[in-house]
């Protein structure tokens, strides 16, 4: 790790002037202390508020019939968790909805 974290520093020290260097990570308590003081700028992102993410939700399920919309919903998640949660849910209840009316009607194939 040793190796890696000095091969990191070396390649950031050669880096262009001129240049800007992005980088991110999910866990910035493992990242070593040598690495984050190559950085002028460091930004904390944290997750949305509850009331965010309901707004956020009620935005993404307005496009969806009403029998579609009310799910569950979950926080304390990042936006793009929240989306990918509501659309697998939607999904999930479309094709329920969909096996269910061609239960009722075996003779017609999909």
């Amino acid at each position: 790790m040793r190796r890696l974290v000095n091969t990191l520093i070396q390649l950031i020290d050669y880096f262009p002037e001129k240049s800007l260097l992005v980088c991110a990570t999910n866990h910035p308590e493992i990242i070593d202390t040598a690495l984050t003081r190559r950085f002028q700028l460091r930004i904390g992102f944290s997750m949305p508020a509850d009331e965010v993410l309901d707004t956020y939700y009620d935005q993404l399920l307005s496009r969806f019939p009403e029998d579609l919309r009310e799910i569950d919903r979950r926080y304390n998640i990042s936006f793009a968790e929240a989306k990918d949660y509501c659309f697998t849910v939607v999904k999930a209840a479309l094709i329920g909805k969909l096996e269910r009316e061609r239960a009722l009607r075996p003779e017609q194939a999909l």
